[in-house]
């Protein structure tokens, strides 16, 4: 299983939401400059993990099973 496989999983849109928020300006204006900057870097760190590991741990199906229980 590639990385590429993984990247329209709910999970990375999420991830990828997160990053959008992070960035706005009305972020950027209403959080300190220092948890902002802790917040990205925690963010960068726990996405890099997530590229990383996901795919050679959890086979894809997986993922969509676990993501249907969330829904129900």
């Amino acid at each position: 299983m590639t990385p590429e496989s993984f990247e329209g999983h709910v999970l990375f849109q999420r991830l990828n939401s997160i990053e959008e928020i992070l960035s706005t300006e009305d972020s950027k204006s209403k959080i300190s400059i220092e948890k902002l900057s802790f917040l990205q870097t925690t963010f960068s760190f726990i996405n890099q993990r997530i590229n990383l590991t996901l795919p050679e741990l959890v086979q894809i199906a997986e993922m969509d099973g676990l993501d249907l229980l969330q829904k129900s």
